[in-house]
């Protein structure tokens, strides 16, 4: 691909794709590149399945872990490679950029990138699908009784199984390269996050479609969080910055005029700045907010004693006390009433409450004090 951006960038062959004064130039390279990626992502999806099949994890946690990791590192290789190409090393080797610079380049790439990708999504999770279920339908119901409709039972027997695995990592997939190409690569394409959210609202629409009229109903499983896609988030958000202020002190037009001594100044302090607050903002703010952290101890208590039958920390006193002086008990059963009164032995001191309760007993001659009505 990048070879034929060069061979459309030569001077003899300017103006080759040039239509009403319009060069189409840059848009035909950056349709076959989104091509190449979309169709290298699926080719990769299913060579990190097998890799990761052949490894035989241990547990379901493990294998999605290790599929996460393989799937990524595909995908973040082939759909973020060729823009860092264009965006940092094609200038410094001196060759031709289709449009004015090599950061326009970035810019038609990527947003020929979103809307092939938007597209794509769609055509394969809708269309495709959509008319595979037709074809299905037809062939099970070919031999009905005229007259006679399918129930329930047989119209989600039409539907595919949604994949409890791939399905979930597909779509976690396609979003974080999303958010890579957004915060990688926006100091040369600003409108880079609003197409990223139109983007992700529309793949919120198709989402739902698939879910509720294109698959079976999925079984609910339980995940703790989002797993190792909330450090691969973290890792891109790193890198970003390193993207962000090299573009704008080497590759971007905003500091032409500016000596490469002062680029490499503005470059270390601004991103060393930047990564100072971003770790900062990260050990300051707690992911789980203080009041739910509160409830979340609050019902783990109840649970601990409602479930668990932990015993409290007063019975737990009562009974080391009670281990302690070897307190006898006395107990009382007149009226049916139960009822256990501890008894401390001699030479032992007691409260004013337990000496006004043995008076109490005495002055309204329940029982002989010490036996047993």
């Amino acid at each position: 691909i990048y070879w034929f951006q060069y061979w459309l960038g030569r001077p003899e062959r300017a103006a080759l794709l040039v239509l009403g004064g319009v060069n189409f130039a840059p848009i035909v390279s950056a349709l076959l590149n989104s091509a190449v990626i979309v169709t290298l992502n699926l080719l990769y999806q299913r060579v990190a399945i097998a890799l990761n099949d052949y490894e035989n994890h241990r547990t379901e946690t493990e294998y999605e872990d290790y599929l996460i990791g393989k799937i990524f590192l595909f995908q973040m290789v082939n759909s973020f490679a060729g823009l860092t190409y264009v965006a940092f090393v094609k200038d410094f080797l001196r060759l031709p950029c289709l449009n004015a610079t090599c950061t326009g380049d970035v810019a038609g790439s990527l947003s020929t990138i979103f809307l092939s990708a938007l597209v794509s999504r769609a055509v394969l999770q809708i269309f495709v699908r959509k008319l595979s279920q037709e074809a299905r339908f037809r062939r099970e119901t070919a031999g009905m009784v005229p007259g006679v409709f399918p129930g329930v039972v047989e119209e989600q027997y039409v539907l595919n199984e949604y994949p409890a695995v791939t399905g979930t990592l597909t779509d976690y997939a396609g979003l974080v390269v999303q958010y890579g190409y957004m915060i990688l690569f926006v100091a040369a394409f600003p409108l880079a996050p609003t197409i990223a959210c139109v983007s992700s609202f529309l793949q919120i629409r198709i989402d739902a479609w698939k879910l509720c009229q294109a698959v079976r109903r999925p079984l609910p499983r339980q995940a703790e969080d989002i797993g190792v896609w909330e450090n691969v988030m973290h890792f891109l958000s790193i890198v970003a910055v390193v993207y962000t202020f090299a573009i704008i002190c080497f590759t971007g037009d905003y500091l032409q005029d500016v000596t490469w001594a002062y680029r490499w100044i503005y470059f270390l302090v601004m991103e060393h700045v930047t990564l100072f607050i971003k770790i900062y903002l990260i050990v300051a703010i707690e992911d789980v907010p203080e009041d739910v952290t509160i409830q979340l101890a609050r019902q783990e208590h109840i649970v601990s004693k409602v479930i668990d039958n932990e015993s409290d920390e007063t019975e737990d006193m009562f009974h080391s006390q009670q281990a302690e002086f070897n307190i006898a008990l006395l107990e009382i059963s007149a009226y049916d009433r139960d009822y256990q009164i501890p008894l401390p032995p001699q030479d032992t001191e007691v409260s004013e409450e337990v000496v006004s309760l043995y008076k109490l007993i005495e002055s309204n001659n329940i029982f002989d004090f010490g036996k047993e009505d």
